[in-house]
């Protein structure tokens, strides 16, 4: 699904959080949050128990084959065990205190994505802040709002904009739209910056962060030529690196994901079609 960042090894979408408040909860969960959670897994670490124990009963009546197939399922529920106790060993853990208020009301409707948007990045910079998570995934729909921005309301709903045929109307509400989710990002990147560890390094210095697109022209639906914004995470700043999409020796956006895999500490040297890193005008 178009609609989907995150995916399991066999390729299973992760299910997106859409409300902010729901973020917030699953980073500052209340004492009746907490103890609810133990139940669930605990409840669960039961039922998985007696699973075993009834299915290991039945491995000297199966074919060798089905003998292979019930070690596999051992083998998924001793993962499950594993994860489970580690949740439950994290539940334990204090859970982190912050002053940050929530507006009384999700900003969920589509005209409001903007402001739903702010408050994203707002609860990512308290989870990167807090330890409650290393790595995060913001998808930004392009779907059919129609924005009002500045006090001016758009001509058309934004993905109608992406289509834009040139239209010089069209494109000049386009960017009004792009420079609004770049704010947004500038803003995200500010908070980042201006919160320090006691070494005095930010915590943008130790995170980083991509936006980018899967449309170079969405009006063309071409993939070519993509935007993308790399900051912080220590890499070499401050320049544009611009490659011809129809240079068949350009650097492929692959090579990003190198540059930032070897950042990470990852050992891989190719992304897809990519190979190699962006080197030193990069890392």
């Amino acid at each position: 699904s178009s609609s989907e960042m995150s995916f399991i090894k066999e390729g299973i979408a992760l299910p997106m959080i859409q409300r902010p408040s729901v973020f917030y909860k699953k980073l500052f969960m209340s004492k009746k949050d907490l103890n609810y959670a133990k139940y669930i897994l605990t409840t669960g670490q039961s039922s998985l128990d007696f699973v075993y124990s009834d299915a290991k009963s039945l491995s000297n009546h199966l074919t060798a084959r089905d003998r292979q197939k019930l070690d596999e399922y051992f083998s998924s529920l001793r993962g499950m065990e594993k994860r489970l106790k580690q949740n439950l060993d994290s539940l334990d853990k204090p859970i982190p205190k912050t002053n940050y208020k929530l507006p009384a009301f999700d900003p969920l409707t589509p005209n409001l994505q903007l402001e739903a948007e702010d408050l994203m990045y707002d609860l990512m910079t308290l989870a990167l802040d807090t330890n409650s998570t290393r790595v995060l995934s913001l998808f930004i729909h392009g779907l059919g709002q129609v924005f009002t921005i500045d006090g001016r309301t758009l001509s058309t709903g934004y993905h109608g904009l992406s289509h834009h045929g040139n239209d010089p109307v069209m494109v000049k509400d386009l960017m009004t739209v792009d420079r609004a989710h770049v704010r947004c990002l500038t803003r995200f990147l500010d908070q980042l910056k201006a919160k320090k560890n006691p070494e005095g390094k930010s915590l943008l210095d130790n995170t980083i962060v991509m936006m980018g697109t899967g449309m170079g022209d969405a009006s063309r639906h071409f993939n070519g030529d993509l935007p993308t914004i790399v900051a912080g995470g220590g890499f070499n700043h401050g320049s544009h690196i611009h490659e011809n999409p129809k240079d068949t020796e350009s650097v492929k956006l692959g090579s990003v994901y190198v540059s930032i895999m070897n950042k990470l500490g990852i050992k891989k040297d190719t992304f897809s079609n990519a190979k190699g890193n962006l080197g030193e005008r990069f890392c």
